[in-house]
């Protein structure tokens, strides 16, 4: 995803405010065709891609997929693997809800 720089940097609570702002719109998406609406207008092809591919590897790790097969199954380098591997191991809560 590209990087966003402000002139100004937010307070924290700011970021805390957009941060619920944004899951409150997310969180109002009942279908997933509305899903689908919101995502391309918010992302572009690659980043939607990026973000499922991320998903799908996090929900491969959890059952038990090994990092080749993973690799080969959706065209991602390994250190990709690794990453949202680390990212399950320190926390994680977020791609178990989904």
């Amino acid at each position: 995803m590209g990087k966003f720089y402000s002139k100004s940097k937010l307070s924290r609570d700011e970021e805390q405010d957009l941060l619920f702002d944004f899951c409150d719109a997310v969180s109002s998406i009942r279908e997933p065709n509305e899903a689908a609406k919101f995502l391309r207008d918010l992302l572009s092809p690659q980043e939607i891609e990026m973000l499922a591919k991320r998903i799908k590897i996090a929900e491969l790790l959890l059952d038990k997929w090994s990092y080749n097969r993973i690799r080969e199954h959706l065209k991602v380098g390994e250190s990709t693997i690794a990453r949202i591997s680390e990212w399950i191991k320190l926390t994680g809560d977020g791609y178990r809800l989904i």
